[in-house]
């Protein structure tokens, strides 16, 4: 029988395979807590034609040499036009399909 962590970890982990899924199909809408406690909002993708345009390798941790963590998501900001991330526990409201606001 798994204990609460692990039970907590399994959610987190099958939630970020949906995140991922639905940023590799589309520009997304991510409402979350920053690590600081501040609200963001961030129209943001990993869809591989979008990184290309952009000249972003598909693979970010290749890039940048750090190693995964599963409670975190890195992804193109589209307005930003840089790297971001945010974990997975703190996202308050995920729309797949966002049109960018740039």
């Amino acid at each position: 029988m798994m204990n609460r962590e692990e039970e907590l970890q399994l959610q987190i982990s099958s939630q970020r395979k949906e995140y991922v899924k639905m940023l590799k199909e589309s520009i997304c809408v991510v409402d979350f807590t920053k690590v600081n406690g501040d609200f963001r909002k961030m129209t943001c993708t990993l869809e591989p034609n979008i990184l290309e345009e952009n000249l972003q390798v598909v693979d970010y941790y290749n890039k940048t040499g750090k190693k995964p963590n599963d409670n975190v998501i890195a992804t193109w900001d589209i307005n930003a036009k840089g790297w971001r991330s945010f974990r997975v526990d703190s996202v308050i409201d995920f729309v797949k399909g966002g049109v960018p606001s740039g």
